[in-house]
């Protein structure tokens, strides 16, 4: 496995992550499992209340800035699959992640992109 560092996030859409605020937080589901604890929101949620990252995943800019990164041609999952975007949140005391491998049913290379957003604010709680 490979790991890239490097910035795909076009500089226009950087404000679109703040749409995550919009979600209401009924729609964060708490899991407790071997290779995580957090909290997680379905791509079904994250599209009705802030369909703003949706279009963020389907952008054409950050598509061929991850694919010009790794050296892939990358395609959006389909909408039928409930993980194609999702935010996954570890905010309490113990909330984790470990390594783990991924799960999908799609044949050939699968590339996961995580991008990480920090509450400034919380810290000066």
């Amino acid at each position: 496995m490979t790991t890239y560092t490097t910035s795909v996030l076009p500089q226009t859409n950087i404000h679109t992550l703040g749409s995550i605020q919009k979600i209401p937080d009924e729609c964060y589901k708490r899991v407790q499992i071997t290779t995580r604890r957090g909290e997680g929101v379905s791509f079904k949620n994250i599209n009705i209340h802030s369909p703003e990252l949706v279009e963020l995943y389907e952008n054409a800019d950050f598509i061929s800035n991850i694919s010009k990164s790794i050296g892939l041609d990358l395609l959006v999952c389909p909408e039928s699959d409930n993980h194609r975007v999702a935010i996954y949140r570890y905010n309490r005391d113990g909330d984790h992640v470990n390594w783990h491998y991924d799960k999908s049913f799609y044949e050939g290379d699968r590339v996961t992109v995580l991008i990480m957003v920090n509450d400034c604010d919380a810290e000066n709680d």
